[in-house]
């Protein structure tokens, strides 16, 4: 399963309108403190790039009813969402 290309198009839009370089990185270094934060205090150790994606589609507005919802029930996962989110982050020269 693959998440769905006209899906996909309309996620790497939407990335892309609420994303620069810019505010990318202070999100990065953002998630890089908590996580930071966390493995001090319980030894968790979080995938910062992982955290920044899913920051990322967590401030698209309406994500769940436009990207994640419409991809589940076509059967993909949040496995084929965060590999989508890789891929559009790579796309727009984030990574």
């Amino acid at each position: 399963m693959r998440y769905p290309k006209e899906l996909y198009m309309d996620l790497k839009a939407a990335v892309a309108a609420i994303t620069t370089k810019e505010i990318v990185q202070a999100t990065r270094e953002n998630v890089a403190q908590i996580y930071n934060a966390k493995k001090q205090e319980t030894g968790w150790i979080g995938d910062v790039e992982k955290g920044l994606r899913w920051c990322i589609m967590h401030n698209i507005t309406d994500h769940y009813d436009l990207y994640i919802n419409p991809a589940y029930k076509q059967g993909c996962n949040d496995d084929h969402l965060d590999t989508a989110l890789r891929s559009i982050m790579k796309e727009l020269g984030y990574v």
